[in-house]
């Protein structure tokens, strides 16, 4: 019974949405793995927080293709094809797993642009991702509860540093992927996920880094580096950037400017208004809301879809 009233509470918190508080939007939407069950989600395989599974990506695409909200990528807003009174989900995946493989039934089916920030030096290396590698080691020793407090850490340490750490602590294995699900793609798998029609290529720098943390000749030396490789891999044109771990300011993103890219994508976990399309610099700094499949998916997207609205809210009941 409970939950039934839950339902129609929520059914009917989106009709007042829909027709009387209408709220036009353009979302980037952040995911890393796309798992084929829920049994590969286990701390074995890497981090777990970041990743859905494929039945979990396929109810996220049908709530909003049901809404008539329309899946865009970069080329939709730099060519201006956005309508002011709509609403856009932005699909976004970061680093370049293989196992995003996974989504391109589900895009193909649905009719659904996405776009997949690559790292290129895990590509072109088959270097395994230091936090995948950090929460199996520590999983094997029993020794998971440290994860977070570690990640933090090895955020603010330099790429050499976060080697040297996974080196010395977990031996001379520990930047190699355990399977295909926690691995990057190869060359040859990136240049046929990339021929896909509803694939975009974006820039997540060559090596994944904290770009606070460099100067500006390496920030843009790492930005060129990997649009070069994507380039000569995929074919495509890279259009737009997403920022490492989400770590970027003004400076950061007016060397993304001068590179010339015109979309840059955060992990501030906001919307983003049709009129921030029209400054530059904010379409620079776009905001982006991470879907979890440690959540309950139709929630999260109803939350996305309504601005988070409440009719008790609304009305001051507590």
């Amino acid at each position: 019974m409970k939950k039934h009233i839950k339902r129609i509470y929520h059914d009917l918190n989106e009709v007042i949405v829909k027709n009387f508080r209408y709220l036009p939007y353009i979302q980037p939407i952040l995911l890393h793995k796309i798992y084929n069950s829920r049994n590969e989600i286990t701390t074995l395989n890497g981090t777990i927080a970041e990743g859905v599974d494929k039945q979990q990506f396929e109810t996220f695409v049908k709530y909003f293709k049901k809404r008539n909200v329309k899946f865009i990528n970069e080329e939709d807003i730099l060519k201006g094809n956005l309508i002011a009174n709509k609403q856009y989900v932005y699909l976004t995946f970061d680093d370049g797993y293989f196992n995003n493989f996974n989504c391109l039934p589900i895009l193909e089916k649905y009719e659904v642009k996405a776009t997949f920030y690559i790292s290129t030096d895990h590509v072109e290396n088959q270097k395994a991702y230091w936090w995948d590698s950090l929460a199996r080691e520590l999983t094997k020793r029993d020794q998971y509860s440290h994860i977070k407090d570690l990640v933090n850490e090895m955020y603010q340490l330099k790429l050499h540093e976060q080697d040297e750490y996974m080196i010395n602590n977990f031996g001379p294995n520990a930047l190699k992927s355990n399977n295909d699900i926690d691995r990057p793609m190869t060359k040859k798998e990136l240049e046929v996920f990339a021929s896909n029609k509803y694939v975009t290529i974006g820039n997540h720098t060559h090596s994944h880094l904290n770009l606070e943390l460099y100067s500006d000749l390496e920030i843009r030396n790492s930005i060129n580096s990997a649009e070069s490789f994507l380039n000569q891999i995929t074919n495509q044109k890279i259009k737009s950037i997403s920022y490492p771990h989400g770590f970027v300011n003004k400076d950061i993103s007016n060397i993304a400017k001068e590179c010339g890219y015109q979309i840059g994508i955060t992990t501030v976990p906001k919307k983003n208004r049709h009129e921030d399309l029209e400054n530059p610099d904010k379409r620079l700094l776009l905001n982006r809301i991470q879907l979890s499949g440690f959540f309950n998916i139709e929630t999260q997207c109803r939350n996305i879809h309504t601005d988070s609205f409440s009719i008790l809210k609304a009305l001051k009941f507590n």
